[in-house]
Order: structure tokens, then C-alpha cells, then sequence
């Protein structure tokens, strides 16, 4: 259960218009991120055993982001920039003990387990076919670094055991883009029809909190990045106080990451643990909305959504 949150939060921003003729906006900030949180098993409920557990992990965040909007032609609108984040986490806990000795935890000095950086660059464009028609696309590439810090691993039903991707450090460039095409039929209705690729590199929930495994080693530190191809398609319209819109889309995911309760492990023993693994999935689904404008001030919206994966 979470029981105390502390989080800090410092950013600056500057932005700039209408420059020149070709730069129309320079957009930039920087930021600084805390986050302590108390987990536990006693405070918001009865422990009638001496197994008291704490954990206190936090995260300090630093990063940044450019971007320059440029005018080459009245049709074309290009957004360029980049971006850069830098995580560090420690962590402190106790595990059954004593509820004297899991109050005590504040008196544990923090160990880093595990940094994650990464730093992209993006560039997006917008362009004016006709009088009905917009195309707009899009590229990123990311660089991530991440480092394992953790000597041993905690392993529930087995005890301290030694990590096996202790201070392995992974890195990967992942590469996202999309297309997309948009219609005015008439001055209300706009069709519209997406392709998108992303690939997404594993988080700390995933690769390191909980002492999490994968399905062949009790460290998760290994798990590949998740890569998502989408096709979006759908219509707008607008009449009088009403909005209408219809979407669908089609989602292929390679090595979708998949935390799994209670998968059934023998290294040695019968075990249950919690597992980070890739699966490869599909899903697909759409969405109806409408929406009614009552008065100036007033609006009624509502939507029905399928999805099946």
C-alpha cells in the first residue's frame, strides 16, 4: 500500500514568436523531477505475524527539450528538436521484520539500483495539398542507456542470491515515425487515414522494481523493447450543435511486454513469481462518439468503444 508520497517538481520554459519570416517559434525548457514514495503491509491494514515489510524508492529526473518551428512555404510547417532525460533510482526496504525495525526504515542509507538516460531527436511536417487535403508525417530516434546497479536480488522463497546482470549497462537506439492523411469533404466533415510505427524500451517498473524476473532468469533486466505498427482511420462531422466522429484502428505489436502474476517457475524449487516477458499481440477496436452543445456554456458528450486484443 502506498502511505507517503513527497514529490518536487522545478521547471523553466522560454518561447519565442514570429522571429523571421521562415522561424516562427523557438520553444525550450528544462526541469527538475523528485519523487520519494513509502510503500508497506501494515499501516492501512492488521499484521498479526512479524513479517512487516517497507520499501522506499525514489527518482530524481533531469531533462530538457528543443524544438524550432519553421515556415519554408505558406503549405509546409516543420517542427525540429530534440529532447534529453536523465533517471536515477535508489532504493531502501525491509523485509519480514519486526514492525519496530520497518518504522526504523527512514535510518537505512539509499542504494542506487539502476539510471536510465536518453536523449532524441524528432522532426514533424505538415503540408498543404489543395484546398481539401493535409498530409502530416513525423521521425524520432532515441538513444537509451540503462544500468543495473543491484548486487544481489531479493528472491521470495529463495532469499539473497547474487544478480546476474549486476552493473550490466544495455543500450539501444529505437527509431518511431508516422504518416497521416487528412480530407475535408466539406466545411464540416474531415476523413482521415494514420500509419504509425513506435518502439518503446523497457521502464524500471518493468526491468527493475519488485525484483522483477523474466521467464529464464530471476533478474528482467534483459527484456527486449516493445515495437507497435498502428493503422488509424476515421471521420469527423460537425452540424449545428452536434459533433460526430467514428474511428477504428489495427494494432501489431512485437515483443509487447507482459508482467505475469504467478508464472510457474522451477531453478530450483516450485515457484509462482512475477514475470516480464515479450509476446507478440494484435488488437483492434473503434470508437462512436457524439456530441450536443446544450447552451453556450453547457455540453453533452458521450462515446461507445470497443477493443479486443
Amino acid at each position: 500500500d502506498g502511505t507517503k508520497f513527497d514529490r518536487e517538481n522545478l521547471g523553466l520554459k522560454f518561447e519565442k514568436r514570429k522571429i523571421s519570416a521562415l522561424v516562427e517559434k523557438i520553444e525550450a525548457n528544462v526541469y527538475y523531477n523528485y519523487v520519494d514514495h513509502v510503500m508497506d503491509n501494515y499501516s492501512l491494514r492488521t499484521k498479526s505475524a512479524a513479517m512487516f515489510m517497507v520499501s522506499n524508492p525514489d527518482r530524481e529526473t533531469v531533462g530538457g527539450r528543443f524544438a524550432m518551428t519553421l515556415r519554408p512555404a505558406q503549405a509546409l510547417k516543420l517542427t525540429l528538436g530534440a529532447d534529453y532525460q536523465d533517471n536515477r533510482h535508489t532504493l531502501r526496504s525491509v523485509a519480514n521484520a519486526s514492525q519496530a525495525v520497518a518504522d526504523a526504515y527512514a535510518a537505512l542509507a539509499r542504494t542506487e539500483d539502476a539510471n536510465f538516460k536518453q536523449v532524441g531527436v524528432f522532426g514533424e511536417g505538415a503540408y498543404v495539398l489543395g484546398e481539401r487535403d493535409r498530409v502530416l508525417a513525423g521521425l524520432r530516434a532515441d538513444r537509451w542507456q540503462a544500468q543495473d546497479k543491484r548486487a544481489t536480488l531479493a528472491i521470495t522463497g529463495v532469499g539473497t542470491v547474487a544478480n546476474p546482470t549486476a552493473n550490466q549497462r544495455r543500450e539501444k537506439t529505437l527509431a518511431s515515425g508516422f504518416a497521416r492523411w487528412e480530407r475535408d469533404l466539406a466545411e464540416a466533415s474531415t476523413l482521415y487515414a494514420g500509419l504509425g510505427h513506435t518502439e518503446r524500451f523497457p521502464d524500471y517498473w518493468e526491468l527493475i522494481s519488485a525484483t522483477k524476473e523474466s521467464a529464464t532468469s530471476r533478474s528482467a533486466f534483459g527484456t527486449a523493447p516493445e515495437k507497435t505498427t498502428q493503422l488509424d482511420i476515421g471521420a469527423i462531422h460537425r452540424a449545428g450543435p452536434w459533433s460526430l466522429s467514428a474511428a477504428g484502428f489495427y494494432n501489431d505489436i512485437a515483443d509487447n511486454i507482459l508482467v505475469q502474476s504467478n508464472f510457474a517457475k522451477v531453478d530450483p524449487g516450485a515457484r509462482t513469481p512475477t514475470v516480464v516477458r515479450n509476446v507478440d499481440a494484435t488488437t483492434w477496436g473503434g470508437e462512436l462518439g457524439a456530441a450536443y452543445a446544450l447552451a453556450r456554456d453547457w455540453k453533452l458528450d458521450g462515446s461507445l468503444a470497443y477493443v479486443r486484443g
